[in-house]
């Protein structure tokens, strides 16, 4: 990567190839819109195939998002994942045109490096897509501790059961599994010590209580 390297000044692009972009989008866009017409270079149906290879490329593909769609197990980013195979495929078609278009070579068969290039893409893409998705996870975890601890504060004790805790987030966490994970957040983060009373009697369970800390926040 050049960042951090960057010059503020820097060589502008060469006419010749902005000329050999600007000539390649009008190939594809003038194709597009003559397509019916007798001496267009592509037939009507405009269908692309993907070589042999490409195909064991796309199948082999596509059988490692579904591992990943298992390891996800229905998060939020596994619904983009769910769309990447398909993304990946128009990303193959495009690349297709716009090499066929800029060598005059009209094919309607997806080679195997065009293929792998198109994953390479697809993976650039679905990287941001993973890190956007993490960050509101993140900023999700954030507020919901921070509208648990609002509701401690509100108490004005300095110690509460976890049952205590539960009752004063019932609108908020069905159930308290549901809310732990982000009692946990308050515990790592020194808001909260958890502390364990051992059972009163043979067979009963240990309760376990927060020391709030009132010294940060």
């Amino acid at each position: 990567s050049i960042m951090g390297y960057r010059q503020y000044q820097t060589p502008p692009i060469p006419d010749t190839v902005q000329q050999n972009y600007s000539n390649l989008c009008r190939k594809i866009i003038t194709a597009a819109s003559t397509i019916a017409c007798p001496d267009a270079p592509w037939p009507e149906e405009k269908i692309l195939y993907l070589s042999p290879a490409a195909f064991e490329l796309s199948k082999g593909y596509s059988y490692k998002i579904e591992v990943r769609l298992l390891e996800e197990d229905g998060n939020d980013l596994s619904r983009a994942t769910g769309k990447l195979h398909g993304a990946v495929l128009r990303i193959a078609a495009l690349l297709h045109l716009a090499q066929s278009f800029g060598n005059n070579n009209y094919t309607t068969q997806i080679e195997e490096d065009t293929f792998q290039r198109a994953i390479e893409l697809g993976e650039y893409f679905h990287a941001h897509a993973e890190a956007a998705y993490t960050n509101a996870d993140k900023n999700n975890h954030i507020t919901q501790a921070q509208y648990i601890l609002k509701r401690i504060y509100e108490q004005d004790k300095d110690e509460l059961s976890r049952r205590e805790l539960f009752r004063l987030c019932q609108k908020k966490f069905s159930t308290v599994r549901e809310m732990q994970p982000f009692i946990e957040i308050l515990t790592d983060m020194g808001y909260l010590e958890e502390t364990f009373t051992p059972p009163i009697t043979n067979g009963g369970r240990s309760s376990i209580s927060y020391i709030i800390n009132k010294n940060i926040g």
